[in-house]
């Protein structure tokens, strides 16, 4: 999506040299990506990562026992420890803080392994139906697998405004009761870009 000229003039300071780490966005500076849910941009400490990753020492982690295998499982798991001490993870051998390869995987995972076990014959989700595939296939799934275990939930479509787009919080409550378990919601839309609180 290319963003108008006069948009691109006004973008705020600190967006300058966050834009100015991105190839890409140099590279097309009219350009304007908001599907980071399917493939991230990536800036140029991380290109420069891979590069050297793939010309020094290109091996699975955790499937070898030879030099380039071992380093890189030790690049892997010292990577995951800085991301668990940067989030704050309190316990980080017993960790909340898991990784997966993409948003519809973490969705997932939660939709069929965490969110089952919290739900009885009778409860609700509300999930939201115009929003990206990622974030309403998951739910469905978790409906679908707990049917076949005999246990029925009820799918409810989380509410918008119907000019804005953005979510109503106003219909929202019309649609959870005392049975509504679980709302999944996203903060950005994957497309336009819109706070959607």
């Amino acid at each position: 999506m290319a963003a108008p000229a006069t948009e691109l003039a006004a973008l705020a300071d600190w967006q300058r040299p966050l834009r100015a780490q991105f190839p890409i966005l140099q590279g097309q500076p009219g350009l304007v990506y908001l599907d980071s849910a399917a493939t991230s941009q990536k800036p140029q400490p991380v290109l420069d990562a891979v590069q050297t990753y793939l010309t020094t020492s290109n091996a699975n982690a955790a499937r070898g026992s030879y030099p380039w295998a071992n380093s890189t499982t030790e690049l892997v798991e010292s990577t995951r420890d800085r991301v668990k001490r940067f989030l704050g993870d309190p316990e980080p051998e017993r960790s909340s803080v898991h990784f997966t390869s993409g948003t519809t995987e973490g969705l997932r995972t939660i939709a069929r392994d965490w969110l089952p076990a919290l739900l009885v014959d009778g409860d609700e989700i509300v999930v939201p139906f115009a929003d990206h595939r990622a974030n309403l296939s998951p739910w469905l799934e978790a409906r679908d697998l707990l049917a076949r275990q005999g246990v029925r939930i009820r799918v409810r479509e989380l509410p918008y405004q119907a000019g804005s787009g953005d979510y109503d919080p106003r219909a929202l409550a019309a649609v959870t009761g005392p049975r509504t378990r679980f709302v999944a919601v996203t903060h950005v839309h994957h497309v336009y870009g819109a706070d959607m609180n």
